[in-house]
């Protein structure tokens, strides 16, 4: 992949690795995007090497993939957070945590944004479960 015009190859390498973790996680761009803040256009632009994301959009990203920055930055980023008990756990770990976080919240909220956040941590179950090499079965 060519970086785009104001893109140097770390950005790229930001792009590509970000793509590549999301994935793993088993989020699609849409649900990505809106944990992060951003748009789902702005998502494909990071993957792409077509842009680079501000300081703040990129701490906020390698937050949620639970990665570090240079890592991220850094070209053939191969391992993979499922790939070491200690990766699993910490993100079980963080999962767990911005669980207990949204149950604190969830009685504040309206019915259209409850039914936003359940299909939300649907998907922070099914990755939970995943990773603790459960399998996820969808009772719907």
């Amino acid at each position: 992949m060519k970086p785009g015009p104001n893109v140097d190859q770390r950005g790229v390498n930001f792009g590509e690795n970000m793509r590549r973790r999301r994935k793993e996680m088993g989020f699609n761009s849409k649900d990505f995007a809106s944990f992060i803040k951003v748009s789902t256009a702005y998502i494909g632009l990071i993957e792409r090497g077509e842009r680079t994301p501000s300081f703040d959009t990129m701490l906020r990203i390698c937050d949620f993939l639970s990665e570090d920055p240079n890592t991220m930055m850094a070209p053939d980023t191969v391992t993979s957070f499922q790939s070491t008990p200690t990766g699993r756990k910490k993100i079980v770990s963080k999962l767990e945590q911005k669980q207990e976080a949204a149950y604190s919240i969830i009685k504040t909220l309206d019915e259209e944004e409850l039914n936003y956040v359940l299909k939300n941590l649907k998907n922070y179950k099914q990755l939970s479960l995943h990773l603790k090499g459960e399998e996820y079965l969808d009772e719907e």
